[in-house]
């Protein structure tokens, strides 16, 4: 029966990058939002963004232990419809709220931030968990995605917020860019 916290593989770079490029892929995402919503004129502050970040690393982290202790807890497919949904209604959501005044530089709440968060911690829910079947090193996981996952929240929105002061009407930019991903759950 195999251990349950296995002797992590020795820090190397084949290991820190294997974490690296895992985190930067599950990253892709909360940078996509983050631009949606600061495109959309909505601001996610820096406590904001930490709530994404811990919700997401404690999704990522608890996925890690389960496949570092079990095989075949969840299948990919239903990840896959529960991210896609939830993207989706959230897309939709934005959609309909177009209406309302462009030019207003709105705030994220704490709890759309923690809805935001479950959504985008999906991936990592899978992705966390094939990656403790193999031999991953988990904390350099783990402090590479705190790290990742927290500059593409900011730098989305920072970068999204620069589209929308160009006082282009970005309304529509987050329910898109949010049902785009939601999509991509279904097709990758």
């Amino acid at each position: 029966m195999p251990a349950v916290f296995p002797e992590y593989p020795v820090l190397s770079t084949v290991y820190f990058m294997e974490a690296l490029l895992l985190t930067a892929t599950l990253s892709v995402d909360a940078l996509a939002a983050g631009f949606a919503y600061g495109g959309n004129g909505i601001k996610i502050g820096f406590w904001k963004a930490m709530i994404i970040n811990i919700i997401c690393g404690a999704v990522l982290g608890l996925s890690l232990l389960a496949g570092a202790s079990v095989r075949g807890f969840m299948p990919a497919w239903l990840t896959a419809v529960i991210c896609f949904t939830i993207l989706f209604i959230l897309g939709l959501i934005k959609l309909i709220n177009k209406s309302e005044a462009a030019r207003t530089v709105k705030s994220l709440s704490a709890g759309e931030a923690a809805v935001l968060a479950l959504a985008l911690s999906l991936d990592g829910l899978a992705a966390g968990f094939g990656a403790a079947l193999g031999n991953i090193n988990i904390p350099t996981l783990l402090a590479a995605s705190l790290v990742m996952n927290l500059l593409a929240v900011l730098l989305g929105c920072h970068f999204g917020g620069k589209i929308a002061r160009k006082r282009l009407n970005m309304n529509w930019l987050a329910g898109m860019v949010l049902i785009g991903l939601a999509v991509t759950k279904l097709v990758w």
